[in-house]
């Protein structure tokens, strides 16, 4: 993945917040042993500013359409909250899209699609 643009609009801090709001407290560990059509546990890569990648780790849950997780890179610690679709996807090569903002804690968010 490559670095996204910064998230200004105020359409995107609501879908972040939505996504969080509307999952049950227990949801991440209701999922943590389902087939997920994604990896769900460590995720491991980089991303790319200025021609330079940067190495970042994250934790990642993804089920019916939603994926949430925490991590950390060079910049800071990070929460994820976005989505895949289709949401009923079977596999990576099922799913067809996916769109996410990281939010910086204390900091900067960013929003991501691919």
């Amino acid at each position: 993945a490559r670095h996204g643009g910064e998230v200004g609009e105020r359409g995107d801090e609501e879908l972040a917040a939505d996504l969080r709001r509307s999952l049950p407290q227990d949801w991440l560990f209701d999922l943590v042993d389902r087939e997920a059509p994604l990896p769900n546990g460590e995720w491991r890569g980089w991303f790319e500013q200025n021609g330079r990648q940067s190495p970042m780790t994250s934790s990642m849950v993804f089920a019916d359409g939603r994926m949430v997780g925490r991590g950390r890179d060079e910049v800071g610690d990070f929460e994820v909250a976005g989505s895949y679709s289709p949401a009923d996807a079977t596999s990576a090569g099922t799913v067809h899209s996916v769109e996410w903002v990281k939010q910086y804690v204390g900091q900067h968010r960013l929003r991501y699609e691919a």
